[in-house]
């Protein structure tokens, strides 16, 4: 980043080699006004570039101070194999799933490579596959080493970047697998969808899921929800015997992409909320007729813990169970039995199913399978369906169900029990029903929404976040 407080300069790119595909920056050309500063990206990629040489290039800045502007050297230098680098990984506030395509150096000191994010009290707790963790505020570590095909969780308290120096991983390098479940790397610079980037397991694999609990299962038409496989995420495999994983090389995308059936990424938002990673969950494929649609929503004990959207006859939800690093519950308890609701243009009803493979009882990593059944003779529940976002900034929009035609009172109440803001009243017919809550002009709190209609009540804690 510059900043320049005179008069106004321009940024210019001189590329002297004949060879230019390997540097690019971003944006090429702009001018930097008094007292501002612009950021910009410089991208150097060795694809293609004959190793064992130097690529030089320059970035030159145009401005009114001596000499009229300063250049800054840029020299790629291309090498076989491994070499000695450094990877900046990411992390965003509570869970992230993490992996990084390098052997880290002295890899079994791992208070030392992950001291700069413990010191600042960014991170609250890291753990890998095997349930071993280090937990800072309490001076314990179990975690013996970072290994570069181990994936690893860990729970930040705030946003941080984490900086792991170490010898570079060659993207075809083997990892080998176990029967049973795994958090591991992915190696790959590049991104690659994930039923072509298994391909190499596909005889043996499951399961596979990354941290966000979207996942693609092989046995039943190669359903997938999570997309693109990414650098520096971990992923957890599930396979039925001991095996090697090879990433499929970029390349190869083409010609193996003909070999999955489908590569489909279902990822809609809809109209119930979205549950927060929890560290742990559990998977449901829901598959029903084609011409059912709407959101479905996974509860225990009352409880939203899942969500999803069908889309052409499937829908792919992560129900995620209750974090025990904190104190509070916010997911399901192993055991707990879950109930399956469906958010249609009718409203809220409690959906008919068959269970076609596993049981719908909550399990860290289990795998539920099921299909709906018509929904023509199911009631509607009367009540506060979803508010969302939640927590919100500024507006939210609140979906609620009646049973039957009546006088209808929807309104938000702050800690006290005092009335704040009316947001629908009068009669109305029964059904589903949307309104939009706007509170940019109340400030930032926990409030209650009350719905009263035909001698019925529901009420749902909502918050607001300025």
């Amino acid at each position: 980043i510059v900043s320049l407080v005179q008069n106004p300069d321009r940024l210019n790119v001189w590329q002297l080699d004949a060879r230019k595909e390997w540097f690019q920056v971003t944006p090429t050309a702009g001018v930097i006004e008094p007292d501002e500063h612009e950021g910009f990206a410089l991208t150097l990629d060795a694809t293609g570039l004959p190793v064992d040489n130097d690529f030089c290039g320059e970035v030159v800045f145009m401005h009114d101070g001596i000499g009229q502007e300063t250049a800054l050297d840029v020299t790629l230098s291309v090498q076989e194999g491994r070499v000695q680098t450094t990877r900046d990984i990411d992390l965003h506030i509570g869970w992230n799933t993490i992996s990084t395509n390098l052997q880290p150096n002295d890899n079994e000191n791992i208070e030392g490579l992950v001291d700069s994010i413990v010191t600042t009290g960014a991170m609250i707790m890291m753990k890998n596959t095997n349930g071993d963790f280090y937990r800072p505020a309490y001076d314990f570590n179990n975690i013996q080493a970072w290994n570069s095909w181990d994936g690893f969780q860990m729970l930040m308290a705030e946003a941080a970047t984490l900086t792991i120096a170490g010898e570079s991983v060659l993207k075809e390098d083997p990892i080998d697998l176990t029967e049973g479940w795994q958090l591991v790397s992915y190696y790959p610079r590049y991104e690659i969808e994930a039923t072509v980037a298994l391909t190499t397991i596909y005889d043996h694999l499951i399961i596979a899921k990354d941290g966000s609990g979207n996942f693609y299962l092989p046995e039943w038409d190669d359903f997938s929800n999570m997309g693109n496989m990414c650098e520096d995420q971990g992923y957890f495999i599930k396979v039925d015997a001991d095996c090697r994983l090879v990433y499929v090389p970029e390349e190869e995308e083409e010609r193996n992409a003909s070999m999955i059936h489908s590569k489909s990424v279902y990822d809609k938002l809809g109209q119930l909320p979205v549950h927060a990673v929890t560290g742990e969950n559990m998977s449901l494929l829901v598959t029903t007729d084609a011409s059912l649609e709407g959101d479905v929503g996974v509860y225990a004990g009352g409880e939203l813990v899942g969500s999803g959207v069908i889309q052409n006859g499937v829908c792919g939800i992560a129900i995620w169970g209750d974090d025990q690093s904190t104190e509070t519950i916010d997911g399901a308890i192993s055991g707990d039995a879950l109930e399956v609701k469906l958010l249609t243009d009718s409203g809220l009803q409690n959906a008919s199913y068959t269970v076609l493979s596993g049981k719908l009882t909550y399990e860290t990593d289990g795998l539920a399978i099921i299909r709906l059944n018509s929904t023509s003779e199911i009631p509607l529940e009367f009540g506060i369906v979803s508010a969302y976002p939640n927590p919100f900034n500024s507006q939210m929009r609140v979906s609620y169900s009646l049973l039957e035609t009546g006088l209808v009172d929807l309104a938000a109440y702050d800690v006290s029990g005092r009335r704040v803001a009316e947001l629908t009243s009068g009669r109305q017919v029964s059904g589903a029903h949307t309104v939009m809550f706007d509170g940019k002009d109340m400030p930032s709190g926990v409030y209650m929404l009350r719905l009263q209609a035909c001698g019925q009540s529901s009420m749902m804690k909502v918050m607001l976040v300025k």
